[in-house]
């Protein structure tokens, strides 16, 4: 085994970049054949949306879900770029490709975050654990925002790490602000950003998060602007509301699946636009959390439990399988292991400022989703962190062991 190990070393070592490379054209290639099995379906109601406005935005260049109406139910960056792909003519299970794309890049983003912060056998590992783990690839067939929410959450670690002049923090914020408008959820992940700045860096500290901050305001301003000149509120989504009531009501579940009471809230609000709507759920979801305090405090931290769950409540029975949810079982559990055994391991072996912040924002995820409610879809663009620090763990354990072994065999002889 030792032998086998340090073989695997010198590989990564010597040719660790081709053995990327191979990765990422191999990412794209099942990507590929994956979209094309995959083919037009499009079974989830989100997705459906996503085409929707993709489609409205290439032929009538108008962002909205049925053609009529004006949209901010969806952040822009994922339709927009669906939007031009179909504008050029490409088929539906060509559109796939977009987040398959996205994959393959955060392979490559991944392994070079955790090859900076090890060594190239951490980076290899690190990019090879995206095919031990394929939730990924099952998310990026679907016509959703996180895998692309990934790579740009990964490109922003990467940036970050690197980052040393105002140039390149203020490139990383333009990033997080694409980020915010892939998925808004990520603007509660500022204070992560500006924290970590001001530990790494100090005072300075200060000065580049105020640029990150402001780079990043830049971008989501373009669409509050929109948004204030359609619908005459400052606003970056109207999906909020709807939202944080499906996981905040006396019917809500912690897996969030049970929905049938959010179409009672729905016809309420018919007669109502977009944003009154908004409002609405909003106002409802606020009061119950006000009279029913401690039971929404405790349904809150069993939701925070949930964001690391391998199992979905699903609305239909048929959206699940005993198949599916073993191998979330057996793929995303040895993970959380060892991520829990190395952040339990920081006294021993500090955590460097990188991996730090991989750390924080992973953890950081379950305390803000569950404001509003957890799935694992949600937690997908956090998982590549998670393979980046378990990629970095694993080298270190590894090298530790090939270490512990060459100091002993002398002894033995």
């Amino acid at each position: 085994m030792r032998e086998i190990l340090a073989r695997l070393a010198r590989f990564a070592d010597e040719r660790g970049s081709a053995a990327v490379a191979a990765l990422v054209v191999l990412a794209l290639a099942f990507g590929l054949a994956y979209a094309v099995y995959l083919g037009d379906q499009a079974p989830y109601i989100d997705e459906v949306d996503y085409l929707a406005i993709a489609t409205n935005l290439a032929t009538k260049q108008f962002f909205s879900g049925d053609g009529q109406h004006p949209n901010a139910w969806r952040a822009p960056v994922y339709p927009l770029l669906l939007g031009g792909l179909v504008r050029l003519g490409v088929p539906t299970w060509g559109l796939r490709l977009l987040n398959f794309t996205a994959l393959a890049l955060a392979v490559w983003l991944i392994a070079a975050i955790a090859r900076r912060q090890s060594t190239a056998l951490g980076g290899l590992l690190a990019a090879a654990l995206i095919f031990a783990y394929p939730v990924l690839f099952y998310a990026a067939g679907r016509f959703f925002p996180q895998t692309l929410a990934g790579l740009l959450l990964v490109l922003l670690v990467y940036l970050m790490g690197r980052a040393r002049s105002a140039f390149a923090f203020a490139g990383a914020g333009l990033v997080y602000g694409a980020l915010v408008l892939t998925v808004p959820v990520f603007m509660f992940h500022a204070w992560v950003l500006a924290g970590w700045l001001l530990l790494v860096h100090g005072w300075t500290g200060l000065r580049w998060s105020l640029l990150v901050m402001a780079s990043a305001s830049l971008v989501v301003a373009v669409w509050v602007v929109r948004n204030y000149l359609v619908f005459g509120v400052a606003l970056v989504t109207t999906a909020s509301g709807g939202t944080l009531l499906w996981g905040n009501s006396p019917y809500a579940t912690i897996g969030g699946a049970d929905v049938e009471f959010l179409f009672r809230y729905y016809a309420e609000a018919a007669k109502l636009g977009e944003v009154e709507s908004n409002a609405y759920y909003t106002a409802e979801a606020l009061r119950y959390i006000r009279e029913n305090k401690l039971e929404a405090l405790g349904f809150y931290l069993l939701k925070v439990a949930n964001h690391f769950n391998f199992y979905n409540e699903h609305f239909l029975s048929s959206e699940g399988s005993t198949l599916r949810t073993l191998v979330m079982l057996v793929t995303y559990g040895p993970l959380l292991l060892l991520l829990i055994v190395r952040l339990l391991q920081w006294r021993r072996f500090p955590l460097g400022p990188v991996e730090l912040l991989l750390a924080v924002l992973y953890v950081s995820a379950a305390f803000v989703y569950a404001i509003f409610h957890t799935r694992i879809r949600y937690r997908v663009p956090f998982d590549y962190l998670l393979l980046t620090m378990v990629g970095m763990y694993l080298d270190r354990f590894l090298r530790t062991w090939l270490d512990r072994d060459e100091r002993a065999a002398p002894r033995s002889r």
